[in-house]
């Protein structure tokens, strides 16, 4: 068993790459030109030669560029970054298994393990070799790929560092630099996917798509000689995308046309626009930037001279979720709106200025009033220029406080075309503002008050909690001046022309009007944006009062009197607090005034997990005597596992009740939810490929041939499935080809069986390939998916079998091939005494008819072949084999729900009616705690009995069983309980 801190654990985050790149275009993406590292590197590995499988030539690497040029060198804790990179590979190495006792750090891999003392790893040279061992311990086992698995662990050691610190694949790399370079090579089409399809979200204006008739809601089922239905997004973006010049076929799938319509493109470089404007009602202007690229100060002018010339009196610049980008373009974007004073500097190791960069005097084309909208969602390069805009008082700040990246990244690239993105400084935003971890606060904080969601989230929306740290450089902003409410809806004049995650309308809106008030100064004073955003919230205020009241809600204030309001609840569930996951919880809160006075703006929180978001429930005003009730549902997924909800309804008031203290109030109401889980289909499938369409007939694929592989699909559970999908990857595109990669089952019953052909061509030049096709079911109700490889290869051309009948006759149980050769598939099992029509001999196999379009080889030496008269043709006796079988889980004893002590036991029967790889057997804990329990061989067995003992941390466990059968194939069974010691 292992434990893992839960800073190791929330660390594993980084192997996820979508918060990355969502900020990753900050900062400096200029590689730096200095002398390569290699030497060095290649001295490490020469002092320690490793195995095969285990070179971790990049770590090497890795590790003297921080050691060299990290900004705090002393966070470099070798031991820290080697209790990361042991936790990554347990949580993506099923059979590694780890445990922690003062200074000995214990892992175990298969029937092997090693022993590491953390006060033996001092130095970069002593965490290399460390490393290096426990690949080697690993080199062995089947499901660890090196090169994956290296990138996987120097991550999780330069999560240690800082979240900005990592190193990038190549593929996202790539599209790191396609998205900052402002253009790219392609065709042009924005595109996603939807229900395993890739689907024209749009064709961009004026490119190559646009001009060839591609439509939003196209599907994109072939890329050239590639199909790519079930591929991912970034492999078929890389299809499309070539040199310019260049052609490339498309053949798309539209509702409105009976066949695949052909497009041949011809690529073209594509320019990213990160500017967008327009003017709004007032003459104002509105100026959003999606990202800082190569050309985004060039755009930014051409849209302020627009508006300048169309007489704009003031501007927004609409800053929201733009992640950064080019920091030498936000520098230039600043200069655009000022005169003097620095944009930013940077100070990087020992707390050293290493730059500093000011505005030119006659730069500025901007000198009118200016609001700049950010976000959480802001960062980076966008936060440099809000940062510099505020420091000098150019600018007045309005929305939320920004995400807070103010670090400058190295980037060095390597040869394969990854890239180490590397903290060397911090930036200082108008040469003081600290940004890192902090952010750019607003002069105006903006609450939205949205009644369109039920239910409310008004008065008790979330706010983090804890102190702010304090910076390692410069100064931290100022709180904002002033919180404005403004109420959600759609303003006429408020909707701007672009909607990739700009400003709510409502901020929009609220900004004109604003910039629209008499001024005398450009510059921005505190006094009469309090007084306009007081002004802002008691207008709010009045219409939220008139919105809740044609809801039922009574939000006015009014005289308390002298008596004393007393509040009683009761909380009222349906059912005895047991639901079946896929269900919904309904209940009713009862709130009675059993006082003598009335009380004003009363509501109620639900919430169900600590970490789940609240839901905001009111009750208005109440007179004494006077009952009010809210109604409230939870919808529970399907998935849900079995396990319990704590759910807690606390009341508040914004406003004192009654003259009293907020003690009238009452107490949290509290219970507990039972969830049952819900029944699930189960399923086993059956695949057989046969050359019947266009093909020598010996049930092989091969070059220019075409056949049908049928894929049948069992419901062997207790209640039927809403809808299947099966669908076929080619892992080896250059030699076959699938015409319609998927196939919908609708209804599938227990115990009903369905099939469906798909059309498999290998290409006429294709050469012997190598891992065959990926079958995947899809179960869309749970959100299921189960993976499996069809080997299903292209075989070097031969001639195909001779004509010849006859009955064949099994004296015994014989297995069935769908091809002549002993690596086929085998597809089911013949009886002893079934008699088959006999239709082909090729070599030592027989050609035999199963059914009317189904046919099978067997061993000519397996049974006997007889001339047609010379004995009865029995009905067709044969057992097909279902080669796909998700593993089985019995949980023999469950855990307790509710807990008082720890460990406890759990109990389970593993089954697979042909073999178990291992099963693995987990606790996922609060804060992202994490425990690795056991790890059991299956050694080949078909069962498997466990009983380990669970250790649960205080609060909510989710406890899992991993069984694998393949590697693809598995099984996973969870419970949720509580622990209170």
């Amino acid at each position: 068993m292992s434990t893992r801190h839960p800073f190791f654990a929330w660390r594993f985050r980084v192997l996820f790459w979508a918060p990355i790149v969502s900020v990753i275009l900050a900062g400096l993406l200029a590689v730096v030109g200095r002398p390569s590292p290699r030497e060095q590197a290649q001295r490490i590995r020469a002092a320690h030669p490793m195995k095969k499988g285990a070179r971790l030539s990049m770590l090497s690497t890795v590790l003297l560029r921080v050691k060299e040029d990290y900004i705090d060198p002393g966070r470099m804790d070798p031991q820290r970054m080697f209790l990361a990179a042991v936790h990554v590979l347990e949580r993506t190495t099923p059979e590694f298994i780890s445990s922690v006792d003062g200074d000995e750090v214990r892992v175990v891999a298969g029937s092997s393990e090693e022993r590491f003392h953390l006060s033996e790893i001092l130095e970069p040279l002593d965490l290399f070799n460390a490393v290096q061992q426990v690949f080697q311990l690993l080199a062995r086992s089947p499901d660890f790929d090196p090169a994956l698995r290296e990138i996987d662990v120097i991550n999780g050691m330069l999560a240690t560092l800082d979240s900005h610190t990592a190193l990038l694949p190549p593929e996202v790399y790539r599209e790191l630099k396609t998205g900052t370079q402002g253009s790219f090579s392609g065709v042009g089409i924005v595109v996603t996917v939807k229900d395993g399809y890739l689907t024209v979200i749009a064709p961009m204006d004026g490119t190559p798509a646009a001009k060839a008739g591609i439509l939003p809601g196209d599907r994109i089922v072939r890329i050239g000689d590639v199909s790519v239905t079930n591929t991912t997004l970034s492999e078929a973006v890389n299809y499309l995308r070539g040199k310019p010049g260049t052609t490339v076929s498309v053949w798309i799938e539209r509702p409105s046309e009976p066949q695949w319509v052909h497009f041949t493109l011809e690529r073209s470089i594509i320019r990213l626009s990160s500017v967008t404007s327009q003017m709004l009602p007032g003459h104002i202007g509105y100026v959003r930037i999606r990202q800082f690229s190569q050309s985004t100060t060039a755009e930014l002018e051409q849209h302020l001279e627009k508006l300048k010339a169309d007489n704009a009196r003031g501007l927004i610049l609409d800053l929201y979720n733009n992640p950064g980008g080019l920091l030498h373009q936000a520098e230039k974007c600043a200069d655009l709106f000022l005169t003097e004073g620095i944009i930013y500097s940077a100070v990087g190791q020992h707390r050293r200025v290493s730059e500093v960069r000011r505005a030119s005097l006659h730069s500025a084309i901007w000198h009118q009033p200016l609001i700049v909208l950010v976000n959480q969602g802001s960062a980076s390069a966008a936060e440099i220029l809000a940062g510099a805009l505020k420091v000098h008082r150019r600018a007045l700040v309005m929305g939320e406080t920004s995400f807070g990246k103010g670090s400058i990244q190295m980037v060095n690239e390597f040869d394969d075309d990854s890239a180490l993105k590397m903290t060397i400084a911090h930036y200082l935003a108008g040469g003081t503002l600290a940004i890192q971890s902090l952010g750019v606060k607003p002069h105006v904080a903006v609450q939205i008050l949205d009644l369109d969601h039920n239910p409310h989230e008004l008065f008790q929306r979330s706010r983090s909690s804890g102190a702010e740290p304090a910076p390692l450089v410069g100064q931290p902003d100022v709180p904002p001046w002033v919180t404005v409410q403004v109420v959600s809806q759609r303003l006429e004049g408020a909707n701007v022309q672009d909607s990739d995650n700009q400003a709510p309308p409502e901020l929009t809106d609220a900004a004109r009007r604003l910039l629209i008030l008499p001024r005398q100064h450009v510059e921005w004073e505190r006094e009469p944006v309090v007084a306009w955003s007081r002004d802002e919230s008691d207008q709010a205020m009045l219409g939220l009062i008139e919105q809740l009241g044609k809801k039922g809600v009574d939000w006015t204030l009014g005289n308390p009197g002298q008596g004393k309001a007393r509040l009683e609840a009761r909380l009222r569930l349906n059912g005895d607090g047991t639901i079946q996951a896929g269900q919904t919880l309904a209940g009713i809160v009862t709130l009675v005034n059993l006082g003598t006075s009335p009380v004003f703006r009363v509501g109620a929180v639900i919430q169900n997990t600590p970490e789940s978001p609240a839901r905001e429930y009111l009750f208005g005003h109440l007179d004494p005597g006077e009952q009010r009730t809210v109604a409230f549902t939870y919808p529970v997924d399907a998935n849900h596992p079995r396990g319990i909800w704590p759910l807690t309804v606390r009341f508040f008031s914004p406003t004192p009740i009654s003259g009293e203290e907020p003690s009238v109030l009452p107490a949290d109401l509290q219970t507990w939810i039972e969830i049952a889980p819900a029944s699930r289909p189960e399923y086993q499938i059956h695949h057989h490929f046969m050359d019947d369409l266009a093909g020598n007939g010996d049930g092989l694929l091969q070059p220019g041939e075409k056949g049908r592989l049928r894929i049948y699909v069992m419901n062997t559970g207790r209640v039927a499935a809403d809808s299947v999908v099966l669908g076929l990857k080619v892992l080896s595109p250059e030699s076959i080809e699938i015409a319609e990669n998927r196939f919908l089952i609708s209804r599938l019953l227990p115990q009903e069986t369905r099939s469906h052909d798909f059309i498999v061509t290998a290409r006429s030049d294709a050469r012997a390939s190598g891992p065959g096709l990926l079958l995947r079911l899809e179960e869309p109700r749970f959100a299921r998916q189960f993976d499996a490889q069809v080997p299903l290869v292209v075989r070097p051309s031969a001639p195909g079998p001779i004509e010849v009948g006859g009955i064949f006759q099994f004296p015994r149980n014989t297995a069935l091939v769908s091809g002549a050769e002993p690596e086929s598939m085998v597809i089911g099992l013949a009886s002893a005494g079934a008699t088959f029509p006999v239709i082909g001999s090729q070599g030592q196999w027989v050609k035999i008819q199963l059914a009317p379009d189904r046919t099978a080889f067997a061993l000519r030496s397996s049974g006997n072949l007889v001339a047609a008269d010379s004995v009865p043709l029995l009905s067709p006796r044969w057992i097909p084999m279902w080669q796909i079988q998700g593993p089985r889980i019995e949980v023999i004893r469950d855990l307790p729900l509710r807990n008082r002590t720890s460990p406890v036991d759990l109990t389970a029967r593993l089954s697979h009616p042909r073999q178990i790889l291992d099963a693995t057997v987990e606790v996922f804990g609060p804060q992202g705690r994490y425990a690795k329990v056991m790890v059991a061989s299956g050694s080949g067995r078909t069962e498997l009995n466990i009983a380990p003992k669970i250790p649960l941390f205080e609060g909510k466990n989710r406890v899992s069983i991993t069984l694998r059968s393949t590697p693809e194939l598995k099984t996973r069974w969870e419970q949720i309980c509580y622990y209170s010691p």
